[in-house]
């Protein structure tokens, strides 16, 4: 979507601005139209199984990798979820969401009971201090992001049924993360330039009214970001707990000599880690470097 270094210094210098570059999409190597009138969740998933089933009667071994853009910016998701949780993050507010995720994530388990609540955070606001009406934004912005990680999981959860259904899930190694902690960036926050924000207000409908369409690239912001890192510092951009410190659900295949089911670990590992495991759940010999 934003345009890359080259373009945007050539628009600069030439006095215009820099436009918004939509990216071309490929299928195997082959240009295809950008389609459109479909959320990408909805477009990749239907990828994804398709891509499996068509392999299925050779009984070859398949790797998978689903890529969903929910939960990042621009923040768009149906209405119907919307508007169910407006009143929910109205009602909590920023620092009501921390305590809320502080206190759920202890319960548990997934931190220890001693895990002191984080200091309030520099660059944050406090929701007391804004008008009725930001509130209400606010909370759109915290609702439109709940509504896509909603999405999320419906779409994870199909590509589960149909493994299951085609009755490869037992024997299937699942691996689920993000890449990084919560976006905390927001052409209109502390953090942004006057570039990007004049930029993002030309080429879309930055108003409230249009939080959540197809046209509008709103961001969730420093204050939800760190809202929703509970007992956690900082978000994404940051070398902090609240940056880097992501979940990794790992289901392994039946019979397999993974012991650890229903255990939960600290263990600091890194994506590089990942690679060499599912390549000896394949019986796949290391390569010399990787």
């Amino acid at each position: 979507m934003y345009p890359s270094t080259k373009v945007a210094n050539k628009a600069l210098k030439e006095g215009k601005k820099p436009p918004v570059t939509y990216q071309q999409f490929y299928e195997n190597g082959e240009k295809i139209d950008r389609v459109r009138g479909i959320f990408s969740d909805d477009l990749y998933t239907g990828k994804m199984i398709e891509y499996i089933e068509q392999g299925r009667e050779s009984g070859k071994p398949f790797f998978g990798y689903l890529a969903l853009t929910t939960g990042h910016f621009p923040l768009q998701a149906p209405s119907a979820l919307i508007d169910k949780y407006i009143p929910m993050y109205e009602k909590l507010g920023w620092e009501g969401l921390k305590k809320q995720r502080y206190e759920s994530m202890i319960k548990a388990g997934i931190y220890p009971e001693d895990t002191p609540f984080p200091e309030g955070n520099p660059l944050t606001k406090k929701w007391d201090d804004l008008t009725d009406a930001e509130k209400k934004t606010q909370a759109r912005l915290m609702a439109t992001y709940a509504a896509m990680v909603e999405s999320h999981d419906f779409y994870i959860g199909r590509v589960l049924d149909y493994l299951r259904e085609s009755g490869q899930l037992e024997n299937t190694l699942i691996v689920y993360l993000p890449d990084n902690g919560p976006e905390g960036s927001d052409a209109f926050g502390p953090l942004a330039n006057s570039l990007w924000k004049n930029w993002t207000e030309d080429h879309f409908d930055m108003s409230d009214e249009a939080i959540g369409h197809a046209n509008s690239s709103r961001q969730l912001g420093l204050e939800w970001a760190n809202a929703t890192t509970g007992p956690l510092q900082w978000w994404k951009w940051f070398i902090a707990e609240g940056g880097i410190r992501v979940p990794l659900i790992v289901k392994p295949p039946q019979d397999s000599d993974f012991d650890q089911q229903g255990v939960m670990s600290s263990t600091t590992l890194s994506v590089k880690d990942l690679p060499m495991t599912m390549l000896d759940y394949a019986e796949v010999k290391h390569p010399a470097m990787l």
